[in-house]
């Protein structure tokens, strides 16, 4: 999607110096209005994008999360011990600082939980998987804002190209007539 917003200001960029010098005024504040709203679009384009892809990393790294606390748990799926795995003790911080619930060490307070019981251990993977949902609605709900704002941003363009297509008229008869004559 953000390839689509670049091509329409490529568009822009490429047909306006074509038409430095338009007949009217208002001709010109037009195309400057069109370009301009064409490129505040753009942006809006763009930042959707960018909260899209954090989303986006963060889901797979609660993912991943899961996944190894699933390969973790003991075969008699009674208790968890996460103490040997420095690696998923950071993962599980980093979840933490993007608000997932993550039970917190008892005793200091300030430490992820380490070691967990069946029943905790259940809620811990259903808090990843609610975090990660909410994550993904939320880019389902930016996704369908950035289609907007692409509806948009063609809307300004087709806009811009009518308004140069209007001025390329008389001259396109005018150089007819100097070819004919």
């Amino acid at each position: 999607m953000a390839e689509r917003s670049l091509m329409i200001e490529d568009e822009l960029a490429v047909r306006l110096p074509k038409h430095a010098i338009l007949s009217t005024p208002v001709l010109i504040d037009a195309v400057k209005f069109y370009a301009h709203h064409g490129k505040e679009v753009k942006k809006k384009i763009d930042a959707l994008a960018v909260e899209i892809k954090d989303k986006h990393e963060k889901v797979k790294n609660t993912h991943d999360i899961i996944q190894q606390l699933n390969n973790l748990a003991t075969d008699d799926g009674t208790t968890l011990d996460i103490s040997g795995n420095q690696d998923l003790m950071n993962k599980l911080q980093l979840a933490k600082d993007h608000g997932v619930n993550i039970p917190m060490d008892p005793i200091n307070g300030e430490d992820i939980k380490t070691k967990y019981t069946a029943p905790e251990r259940d809620r811990l993977i259903e808090n990843l998987h609610l975090s990660s949902d909410e994550w993904d609605k939320e880019n389902k709900n930016h996704s369908q804002k950035m289609q907007v704002h692409i509806q948009e941003s063609d809307r300004y363009l087709m806009l811009a190209n009518q308004v140069l297509k209007y001025e390329d008229r008389p001259k396109r008869s005018m150089i007819q007539g100097m070819k004919g004559g």
